[in-house]
């Protein structure tokens, strides 16, 4: 069964959609449609939603239409999930 996401959860997870569209997308610095990336899922995992990360509709993985890489490219690209989820969190905290 599904963990429900608290208020405290969807809170924070708004914090960084707003802080992506000041800042930009994690990979291009695009303000244009901003979504919250969930870290360290795997198929069928929880998502953990204090783990989300500012990423932009052509840069989110989960996206129909969106970024094709798989996470080893994506990381090697744009930088580990690690170091944008500390990132966030020193921006938000």
């Amino acid at each position: 069964m599904k963990k429900r996401i608290t208020s405290a959860e969807r809170r924070w997870i708004v914090r960084v959609i707003r802080l992506g569209q000041q800042i930009g997308c994690v990979a291009c610095g695009s303000t244009e449609k901003i979504r919250a990336h969930h870290c360290g899922t795997a198929m069928g995992l929880a998502k953990d939603h204090s783990a989300v990360i500012p990423v932009c509709l052509d840069h989110h993985i989960d996206e129909p239409g969106g970024c094709t890489l798989s996470r080893r490219e994506w990381e090697e690209a744009y930088g580990t999930e690690e170091s944008h989820i500390n990132a966030v969190r020193r921006n938000l905290t």
